[in-house]
């Protein structure tokens, strides 16, 4: 399942269904800066090779996915564990939810993951109650 992606546990991958296509979504409980992306990869043809990734676009399915410009996208290459990923300052800076589109892998039928890992730090807002007139 999906939180088996937050365990770090290598034994318990997240697999695609039908085909190399995932979809996942994640919502965050207050708005977020990201700074960076790290997923766990297998090292062979079912490691993801592009993901798209969306900024604050709810409810997405695979033919939207597909068909819409992502906020990034990352192309990942197999031969390590762990792949870490930068992510533009200027696209990321107010994010309520994030999803991630494994659009295809290098060849297998399905596409694993082992573990997903968001950095960044929350944004903080201004309460406007506390501004003082001078």
């Amino acid at each position: 399942p999906f939180t088996n992606l937050f365990i770090g546990d290598y034994t318990l991958p997240l697999r695609s269904d039908a085909d190399e296509q995932l979809l996942l979504q994640l919502s965050f409980l207050q708005t977020v800066k990201l700074s960076s992306i790290q997923i766990g990869i297998p090292n062979d043809d079912s490691c993801p090779q592009t993901i798209k990734l969306f900024c604050n676009k709810n409810n997405l399915g695979f033919a939207e996915a597909a068909d819409s410009p992502p906020a990034q996208i990352i192309t990942v290459s197999k031969g390590s564990k762990i792949a870490k990923f930068d992510l533009s300052a200027v696209k990321w800076q107010r994010v309520d939810s994030i999803t991630l589109f494994v659009e295809n892998n290098y060849g297998d039928d399905q596409s694993v993951l082992h573990s997903l890992k968001v950095f960044g730090s929350p944004v903080h807002g201004t309460n406007v109650s506390n501004i003082k007139q001078s």
